[in-house]
């Protein structure tokens, strides 16, 4: 089978859109998914920066969304004409994956951002038969077609827009399972989220949801306009050198308004920046 790829083919070089091949269907446990629409994850561009830890050539792309087009037999409780969301890979047998929790699965490292399982790198290949990273993040689904386990497809209702809800699998994932699950946010809660991107605004939206009052800082207007759309309290941080003391007193006066603004202090904060400033 042959269809369209954006290949990495070396670290710091640009993704090129090339012909690939799939030299064998679905196994026990896989679907082939028709790849409606995907998100670009800062992961994804993150490889390109990162000799050595994951291999090339290989097709990125884990925030995946399409329609199942055939199933490796009947038991993945998938069929075809399935509108699916994907996210990442898990061994499925592992104390953490039989414990609910896939997300510390023992092969998190090896099955996601090590390129996949190798059994399989042979079936996936260049035009020219070179063979490519079969499954990063278990979907390689910056591509025309994604060949992923079932596990890690959830079936979604096929009235919504499947080529808009791929980034539900990752960052969206990401931020509404920190204020759902790790946090457990409820009515009357008062959360900060630092950075109003994908998995802030993932954030803001549950928090909402949930019942809390949310305050969404950033430095971005465009970004705190949406978050406020969201119904968050935006609140402008500007960057901050934290060897200069003008700056430090900036951000001592930030913490003290988001102290006003949850009335004393929020229940819970969430940095999704990674920056320290």
């Amino acid at each position: 089978m042959r269809f369209t790829a954006a290949v990495l083919r070396s670290y710091e070089s640009r993704f090129t859109l090339e012909e690939v091949m799939l030299r064998a269907g679905p196994g026990d446990g896989e679907i082939l998914v028709k790849i409606a629409g995907c998100g670009m994850c800062r992961t994804d561009l993150a490889v390109r920066h990162s000799a050595g830890r994951s291999p090339l050539p290989a097709v990125l792309g884990h925030e995946g969304a399409g329609i199942v087009v055939e199933t490796g037999g009947p038991d993945t409780g998938l069929s075809g004409g399935d509108h699916v969301v994907l996210s990442f890979d898990s061994c499925g047998h592992c104390r953490n994956c039989m414990g609910a929790a896939p997300a510390y699965c023992d092969s998190f490292a090896t099955l996601n951002l090590f390129g996949g399982r190798g059994e399989h790198a042979a079936r996936f290949t260049d035009a020219a038969g070179s063979a490519l990273a079969p499954r990063w993040f278990g979907q390689s689904s910056f591509a025309e077609y994604a060949m992923v386990p079932a596990r890690n497809a959830v079936r979604v209702d096929p009235t919504l827009p499947i080529e808009l809800l791929g980034p539900l699998g990752c960052g969206f994932l990401t931020g509404a399972g920190a204020v759902f699950h790790s946090f457990g946010v409820g009515p009357g809660d008062t959360v900060a989220v630092y950075g109003a991107g994908a998995v802030g605004l993932a954030a803001v939206m549950a928090a909402t949801a949930a019942g809390a009052v949310t305050v969404a800082v950033d430095r971005h207007p465009e970004r705190l306009a949406l978050a406020e759309r969201l119904h968050a309290i935006p609140l402008h941080a500007a960057p901050a050198n934290l060897a200069d003391l003008a700056d430090l007193a900036e951000l001592a006066e930030l913490a003290d308004r988001i102290q006003h603004l949850t009335d004393g202090g929020a229940h819970y904060a969430l940095d999704t920046t990674g920056s320290p400033s």
